[in-house]
C-alpha cells in the first residue's frame, strides 16, 4: 500500500458492512477462505448484486501495485475500513509476538532500573535533608 502505509505500518481497521465501502476506501480483508492471511488495499470498483448473488463484491489494488487485484473480494471476507495507520509499530508487534522472552526481559530489566533510580534519589534526597539539618544545630 506504498506510499499511503508501509510495510511494517500498523493500520489501525474499524469493522464495517459491505454496504459502508465507497470508491477509494481502503480495506481490509481475508482474499481467500484457505489462508489465515489478510491483505489490506484500495476498492476500485464496488459491485452491488454481482452476478446476481445479492452480495456485494468489492475489486481492489495495491497502492504500490500497477494493475488490480485478479480477484473479486466478496462482502463476507471483508473485515472493515482502514480508519488510520501508526508507522513501524507493526515491526514492534511482530518482535514481541516471535521474541515475547527477550521482550519480558526488557520490561523486568526496565523495572529494576526504575526502582534503583528511585532508591539512589530517595537516598541523596535524605543525605541532602540531614546535611540541611546539621547545618541549624551549628547555627542555632
Amino acid at each position: 500500500m506504498s506510499p499511503t502505509y508501509n510495510v511494517g505500518d500498523l493500520v489501525i481497521v474499524k469493522m464495517a458492512e459491505g454496504n459502508e465501502i465507497a470508491v477509494g476506501d481502503i480495506i481490509t480483508f481475508n482474499p481467500s477462505e484457505d489462508s489465515d492471511a489478510y491483505l489490506t488495499h484500495r476498492v476500485t470498483a464496488v459491485m452491488p448484486d454481482h452476478n446476481g448473488t445479492s452480495m456485494i463484491f468489492f475489486k481492489t489494488k495495491g497502492d504500490a501495485n500497477t494493475d488490480e487485484d485478479s480477484f473479486e473480494t466478496p462482502e463476507l471476507r471483508l473485515v472493515g475500513k482502514v480508519v488510520f495507520g501508526i508507522p513501524k509499530l507493526g515491526y514492534v508487534i511482530r518482535f514481541i509476538q516471535l521474541r515475547w522472552y527477550i521482550a519480558v526481559g526488557v520490561v523486568v530489566l526496565l523495572f529494576v532500573f526504575i526502582g534503583l533510580m528511585r532508591y539512589y534519589f530517595a537516598l541523596k534526597k535524605d543525605d541532602d535533608d540531614d546535611t540541611e539539618d546539621s547545618d541549624d544545630d551549628i547555627n542555632g
